[in-house]
């Protein structure tokens, strides 16, 4: 409820300013007498109180096109306060802007500065909640008559009164107005989407499908499909104010939780930050998000700001012509996902007895074929190094080296691949060189391009495991022995597999959930056997089967000599719990032999 304070001293003055979207005239009275107490006196300009909304504009110059009304922009009903600069504890007069009468505002002498405002400005909003947008000025100066910007001092005897003086005030939104939408490409590749807005590390507000908008490409433009629903973010004073997007989504079946973006380093009150997320190859043909930021600010539009959000694939944009690019396949195995070595892949000379043969594939014939090496185990690292397999080399190039004769002696294919459709190779070579003399993870990324251009990268990762196996044993997949039961930092994207083996059969396999993460909401008991869920909570088999949280269970885990199943999509319902979270993992076999691991994360 606004305050209204009759028969007190109240004014306002500012620069004067251009455009206005909503006038008010008034007619003042210009001659009085002062009372010789030591006041003085101040009075509007017929001009008198503005509101600018042209930011409320979208899509289009707000410059030129026609106002889109939002909010209150009814100035009769904002309030007016005069605060003195020597004590601004509270406001030496206040009054609402249509009461405001005709005779001049008697003021003690000193220098004041003016606030006028729609409303309180709440800490967040949605378009459309009442009383939103606000509109407000905060004002210290007036351009005299000589043209010059003077503080606004009441002096003795004196009124503050010339029209050419006083000036115009002019309201303007008080928040950050911001969008979001989403490309159809994009949209269609996701599920399970959400969108945190955060505007000074405070004030934030989350956008659902219900807020985010969808966009499609038409021709050179681009067109609104579904809308895309307005929040409003109120800037801390005192501070920069910084607005970070974080995304948290399904792409593809890999799990994304609160990926930051920087949509601005410090956004101010009254900037528009339209904002549409999109699909992009990355200079090495895999998929990312990328963002593009539109940002109004009154009649200009700054230069666009483009953004890269996260590489999430290796998968192509679903509308680009890059169907025909070359194609790496691996025998009876997915390239994706990690090669772990064991001792039961070899034979009693150290030989590999797994073929691990590729495939290789393309339309047009193979320009580049570049293959990168990373390690974990500082020796081979070390070794990598020395032979310049750090940096990438072309199979196809003609040069010669210690490089290509080591990727030579692994099996990668380094004579008469240039020009080739297809080729077969095998690296079983290069898993005997690695085990059991290099633990760790062993990446090699390989970039195939044709002579069209197209291009596909590939990260090979081989995980070598040294620790003997239990029986029966657990292991956290690609990740060695000691993975399981260290601490561990989540982080978007995160892949939590884990593989039971019991050659006796498995009698019972217990998880047990500790610490921060509360699954009340999802109405899940922190304790249950993947066995028989049902003993625990009825209809939790359900919850936990392939239509819920994706968990072998009943049938599916009993009398079982090995199985696997993911943890990875407790990852984003951990993200509002900070701190450390347990999962508990205990197998029994049928001869009763017992062993407890648990996966032990952190959220920070």
């Amino acid at each position: 409820m606004k305050k209204v304070l009759r028969n007190l001293t109240a004014a306002a003055a500012i620069a004067a300013m251009t455009a206005a979207c909503v006038s008010e005239a008034t007619e003042w009275n210009k001659g009085h007498e002062t009372d010789g107490q030591g006041n003085g006196y101040i009075s509007f300009a017929a001009d008198g109180l503005i509101v600018d909304d042209r930011n409320e504009t979208v899509g289009s110059n707000p410059g030129t096109s026609a106002v889109t009304r939002a909010g209150n922009t009814d100035v009769d009903t904002y309030t007016v306060e005069i605060y003195n600069t020597a004590d601004d504890s509270q406001p030496a007069a206040a009054f609402v802007y249509g009461e405001r009468g005709n005779a001049p505002i008697e003021l003690p002498t000193g220098t004041y500065y003016i606030k006028v405002f729609s409303d309180a400005t709440p800490a967040t909003a949605w378009e459309g909640d009442p009383n939103t947008p606000t509109y407000g000025a905060c004002v210290d100066k007036y351009t005299g008559a000589d043209g010059r910007e003077t503080a606004i001092e009441i002096t003795k005897n004196h009124t503050v009164d010339n029209p050419l003086q006083i000036g115009r005030i002019t309201c303007r939104l008080q928040t950050v107005k911001a969008t979001v939408s989403f490309h159809e490409a994009l949209r269609a590749l996701t599920a399970d989407t959400s969108v945190d807005l955060v505007l000074g590390g405070v004030n934030n507000l989350v956008f659902t499908d219900d807020e985010i908008g969808t966009v499609r490409k038409n021709g050179s433009t681009t067109e609104q499909v579904t809308p895309a629903k307005a929040c409003y973010l109120k800037p801390v004073e005192g501070q920069k104010n910084p607005l970070v997007l974080y995304l948290t989504t399904t792409f593809e079946g890999k799990t994304i939780t609160r990926q930051p973006m920087s949509i601005s380093p410090d956004a101010k009150a009254g900037e528009f930050r339209k904002i549409t997320l999109n699909l992009d190859n990355a200079d090495n043909g895999s998929l990312i998000i990328t963002a593009q930021i539109e940002t109004w600010v009154y009649d200009e539009k700054v230069d666009v700001d483009v953004a890269t959000l996260a590489v999430l694939s290796e998968a192509k944009i679903p509308d680009e012509n890059d169907q025909n690019a070359p194609k790496l396949e691996l025998s009876g195995a997915s390239i994706d996902e990690v090669f772990a070595l064991n001792e039961s892949m070899f034979d009693e000379n150290g030989d590999c007895t797994t073929p691990c043969s590729f495939a290789l594939t393309a339309q047009a014939p193979l320009a580049k074929f570049t293959v990168e090496v990373e390690s974990t185990n500082a020796a081979f690292a070390e070794y990598v190094a020395a032979n310049s397999l750090d940096t990438p080399v072309d199979l196809c190039g003609s040069e010669s080296g210690p490089a290509k004769a080591a990727l030579r002696s692994w099996g990668f294919p380094t004579t008469n691949i240039a020009g080739q459709t297809s080729r077969t190779f095998s690296l079983k070579n290069l898993m005997s060189t690695l085990y059991p003399a290099y633990e760790g993870q062993h990446t090699f990324k390989m970039v195939l391009t044709d002579e069209e251009g197209r291009k596909t990268e590939y990260s090979f990762i081989v995980a070598v495991d040294l620790a003997a196996a239990s029986d029966p044993d657990i292991r956290w997949v690609g990740q060695d022995s000691s993975y399981l039961d260290e601490r561990h930092d989540t982080y978007a994207g995160m892949e939590i597999k884990i593989r039971v083996k019991a050659s006796k059969g498995i009698a019972s396999l217990k998880v047990k959930i500790s610490g921060q993460l509360d699954l009340s909401d999802v109405q899940m008991p922190n304790e249950f056997d993947l066995v028989d869920p049902d003993a625990s909570k009825e209809g939790l088999s359900a919850t936990l089967g392939k239509d819920g949280f994706g968990f072998p269970v009943g049938d599916e885990v009993r009398d079982q000599t090995e199985l696997e199943f993911e943890i990875s999509q407790f990852v984003p319902l951990m993200s509002s719990f900070k701190g450390d979270t347990d999962f508990e993992l205990t197998v029994v076999d049928n001869e009763g032999n017992t062993l407890t691991k648990s996966v032990k994360l952190h959220v920070n």
